[in-house]
């Protein structure tokens, strides 16, 4: 896998009209996962089960991702994060280092997630959130 940039959209409990409107303009598929879906809700204090808890739509070479984020205070206009991933791990820790180096304010060091091999959110200094992900090939999630 290459470097890949993708678009998360985060929304305050219509993420699943939203992920739908767009199949629907775009004539693609979406997939939706509810938090209750996910093999760590349980440890999920206060998140609405019924919420999306990832959604997805697929393009060519993007994905157009969505979530129902918990815990975020959403703002209409600021309520995206660009999602970064790569299967280099050397050039996950470099990118995730320079964004730190460059005075990024870390949300959630880099973990182990049943998603990513690693894992890691920070906000650059103007204000942008970044998911960086980091796949091993070889791992199953």
């Amino acid at each position: 896998m290459a470097d890949r940039m993708d678009v998360y959209l985060n929304f305050n409990g219509n993420a699943s009209a939203v992920a739908l409107l767009y199949g629907k303009v775009f004539d693609k598929n979406v997939e939706i996962m509810k938090f209750k879906e996910f093999p760590t809700f349980a440890e999920m204090e206060g998140v609405n089960p019924d919420w999306i808890g990832h959604a997805e739509i697929s393009f060519d070479n993007s994905n157009l991702m969505f979530s129902d984020g918990p815990g975020m205070k959403m703002v209409q206009g600021n309520n995206f994060s660009l999602s970064w991933a790569t299967d280099n791990k050397e050039k996950f820790s470099k990118v995730w280092n320079n964004f730190v180096r460059e005075g990024a304010n870390v949300k959630e060091e880099p973990m182990k997630t049943f998603f990513a091999s690693l894992y890691g959110r920070l906000e650059d200094p103007f204000g942008i959130s970044w998911l960086l992900l980091y796949n091993d090939q070889n791992e199953t999630m």
